[in-house]
């Protein structure tokens, strides 16, 4: 779920610095420092999407890099978010996760 758009530059106008992005972001950019330096500097506009992870698998039902790891969805070696899994790989998650999956659109 979205929860902010932050716009930190607007044709060619900044309108924070890469200090308070740094500070605004914390660690949850998908990009590492140097990546997101270059783009500060680079693109013309450049906003930060906030995202609000909005589900539970629930107690006793941990679906976590190791167990994604063992059953073959990812390589420990591979950043999360530049996984892709197909739709039937999402419903092998969700079931282990314990979610009916008819309360899940998957696209």
């Amino acid at each position: 779920m979205v929860t902010d758009v932050i716009m930190v530059k607007t044709n060619n106008r900044y309108f924070m610095t890469f200090e308070d992005l740094c500070k605004r972001i914390g660690n949850k950019s998908v990009f590492d420092q140097r990546k997101m330096l270059a783009k500060y500097q680079n693109d013309k506009n450049l906003a930060v999407i906030e995202m609000l992870y909005y589900g539970y698998f629930g107690i006793g039902h941990n679906v976590n890099n190791a167990w994604l790891s063992d059953n073959g969805f990812f390589s420990r070696d591979e950043y999360p978010a530049n996984i892709k899994v197909s739709p039937i790989q999402f419903r092998t998650i969700l079931k282990e996760g314990n979610i009916d999956e008819s309360n899940v659109i998957i696209n």
